[in-house]
């Protein structure tokens, strides 16, 4: 019952979803948030995760947005693990260095991509690997990309990384 009442909650947000689009790139304007700064932000097509937040609403976790964009400094170095297409990449903007740990591949243009249209390309490594244990792992691609797992199984939406 819990499982049902938790789906019909979540439909007038997902059809948001759904006819809200934008065009790439989206500008990210968090002046509502006390950050005075505008950033520029490509998204991927088909995911239906951060993606379609962003393209929907033009922002995703302002007050966690916030705390990091205020938290970075010059003098840190940040590792983005699980990057994504960079959200919290751009947001580490005034680091002194950036490393980007994001193990699906489709995914990796357009962090490139946000990166440079940023002006942070020259700041940032990007390394296309897994985070944790030893070896070689299975990654299952979720249509909300974000949402990506590790996986035993080999299948269609699986990827070695």
């Amino acid at each position: 019952m819990n499982q049902l009442i938790e789906k019909i909650t979540w439909i007038p947000y997902n059809f948001l979803i759904k006819i809200r689009k934008r065009k790439n790139p989206i500008n990210l304007n968090f002046n509502k948030i006390g950050i005075n700064k505008k950033f520029f932000f490509y998204t991927h097509p088909k995911d239906e995760g951060l993606s379609s937040q962003l393209n929907a609403f033009g922002f995703r976790e302002p007050l966690n947005i916030k705390y990091f964009y205020n938290f970075v400094d010059e003098k840190d170095r940040v590792m983005d693990i699980g990057a994504n297409m960079g959200l919290f990449t751009i947001l580490s903007e005034k680091a002194e260095e950036i490393v980007c740990v994001e193990p699906v591949k489709l995914i990796i243009p357009i962090l490139k991509k946000n990166l440079k249209e940023n002006g942070l390309e020259n700041k940032t490594r990007i390394i296309n690997a897994a985070v944790g244990s030893r070896g070689k792992v299975l990654i299952e691609i979720d249509s909300k990309i974000n949402l990506s797992k590790i996986t035993k199984t080999k299948g269609f939406k699986s990827q070695e990384i």
